[in-house]
């Protein structure tokens, strides 16, 4: 008996990208008013994994638990989700990599970013979806996202990253036909902080 393997799964994008040697490039934010800007070619919906180990995250209670730490069954443990947006963007001939944001050369940089919409981006994402109208992203519009002051929940150990966000809807967007989308960065104020760069 064959499996088949569902080809809009994580597991089947990862194995595409595996065959084909294409490598990757995840949509990072380096500095607070940093922007990443551009056109939708994909989204889904994917399970996180765990920052150092790798591991597949699992609800356990209220709390993203490694799958190798459940104190349930994994088969009646909820998976943690995360979006998955593919897009492109400008290239810039950089990214950052590591908790340090170190900059790495990307000599053939062909603008494609994932982005992963989890956490505090998951807010961002839906307010400007909301505000533009829509309850989903659509391959063809065009997403902003950037990066705000650290802001610490109440409760919790550490400051937290936060996000604004503007869409535009696929049949507004004027930048799909351009062969390069916009990729902007917006200024730093002395303080440190940035205003928000889409009008909020």
């Amino acid at each position: 008996m064959t499996t088949m393997t569902d080809p809009f799964s994580a597991d089947a994008v990862k194995a595409v990208r595996f065959l084909s040697g294409e490598k990757k490039v995840g949509a990072k934010f380096p500095k607070v008013g940093h922007v990443v800007a551009g056109t939708i070619t994909d989204w889904r919906m994917a399970q996180q994994t765990d920052n150092e180990t790798r591991e597949l995250l699992f609800w356990q209670g209220k709390k993203p638990t490694p799958q190798s730490q459940l104190t349930i069954p994994t088969e009646s443990a909820r998976p943690v989700e995360m979006m998955v947006i593919e897009l492109q963007c400008e290239p810039t001939g950089v990214t950052w990599e590591g908790k340090d944001y170190e900059e790495v050369q990307l000599p053939e940089d062909d603008g494609k970013r994932t982005l992963y919409v989890s956490n505090t981006k998951i807010k961002a994402l839906a307010d400007a979806l909301k505000q533009a109208g829509m309850q989903l992203p659509e391959v063809g519009g065009y997403l902003e996202m950037a990066r705000g002051k650290s802001v610490k929940a109440p409760g919790a150990k550490f400051p937290s990253q936060s996000f604004t966000a503007r869409y535009t809807p696929a049949d507004k967007n004027t930048r799909r036909e351009q062969d390069l989308p916009v990729h902007t960065s917006t200024s730093v104020s002395e303080d440190g902080e940035a205003a928000d760069p889409f009008g909020g």
